[in-house]
């Protein structure tokens, strides 16, 4: 979540989160900007489920405050593995396969001219039609 703001020089700001526990949070809760600044506030969610965020920025020497709520929905951890181990590993090595692929062009055409041959000569054979 990012605050955008433009403040006097050198202003000094305090930030106050609720509504949610507080190892979520990962900010510095005050800070000093310089006129035009982004602030960030992370939020890491470790439970599933709604909450929400009351958040205040406060700058202490303008003696200006600005509320903020923003409701959060963290979906449940979704399931790592099929269950099924052979397309697992199957799966796994064709996402590395097309890794490769994807760094190496060269190899990428390699592999696809390699594909037509074989789709040719299964064709042939298949029809069995005499090539070479």
């Amino acid at each position: 979540m990012a605050l955008v703001g433009t403040f006097p020089f050198n202003s000094f700001l305090t930030i106050a989160a609720s509504g949610v526990p507080e190892s979520w949070l990962g900010s510095e809760r005050e800070l000093r900007v310089d006129r035009e600044d982004v602030l960030y506030v992370f939020v890491t969610p470790s439970e599933p489920g709604n909450s929400t965020l009351d958040l205040e920025v406060t700058a202490v020497s303008e003696q200006l405050r600005f509320p903020a709520q923003v409701r959060l929905y963290v979906a449940p951890a979704l399931p790592t593995a099929t269950g099924i181990g052979w397309l697992d590993s199957a799966g796994a090595q064709l996402a590395r396969a097309l890794a490769q692929l994807q760094a190496s062009p060269t190899l990428a055409i390699a592999a696809l001219v390699l594909i037509f041959i074989l789709i040719i000569a299964l064709g042939a054979a298949l029809l069995r039609i005499e090539l070479w």
